[in-house]
């Protein structure tokens, strides 16, 4: 199995990512942090987490060197998963806190919701943990996750969502 890199820019929930991510991989798996961009491992999931205001989160990434970093481990084919707000930092546009311009992986915009999402949805093939007070939307609709090629992600936590989110996670390493 390959390395998988959880980035820490100093914000989100790292802690419960990290030790979600070592279940999830299993006694033979390795699980780093990465809190700077050359410390990702080649070919290995990369890890975005959340629980971070999505602006702030942009922004840490761009001064740490992390945006060009993940635009290149997409181009050559590494895996990405993105969790809450490293979710909604692949869409284009985020409308929380300042505004900024998101990784651009997918399309639409996060928006501020009528109301805060707390609790349990079926996200991704798994009942997940929600708590969030914006989400990515296209055409009025909340997107719940998404995928293109190696691209992954999820508005909900599976690192939060006991059984089912570990399986999840599982399931996500065995695909890899």
């Amino acid at each position: 199995m390959a390395v998988v890199s959880v980035i820490d820019v100093g914000l989100c929930n790292l802690a419960a990512v990290r030790s979600a991510m070592e279940a999830a991989a299993g006694p033979s798996g390795e699980v780093q942090v990465a809190r700077r961009p050359e410390e990702l491992a080649p070919d290995g999931l990369i890890v975005l987490p959340g629980v971070a205001a999505t602006d702030t989160l942009l922004r840490k990434l761009q001064e740490r060197g992390f945006c060009e970093a993940l635009h290149a481990a997409r181009a050559h084919g590494w895996p990405i998963l993105g969790l809450c707000a490293g979710f909604q930092a692949m869409f284009d546009y985020t409308e929380e806190g300042q505004g900024a311009d998101g990784l651009g992986w997918f399309a639409g915009a996060v928006r501020r919701l009528d109301r805060p999402r707390i609790g349990w949805a079926w996200c991704g093939g798994a009942w997940l943990y929600h708590c969030h007070g914006f989400a990515a939307d296209q055409d009025g609709e909340p997107i719940l996750s998404a995928r293109k090629g190696r691209i992954l992600g999820f508005q909900g936590h599976p690192e939060k969502s006991g059984r089912a989110g570990i399986a999840l996670l599982r399931s996500i390493l065995a695909g890899q």
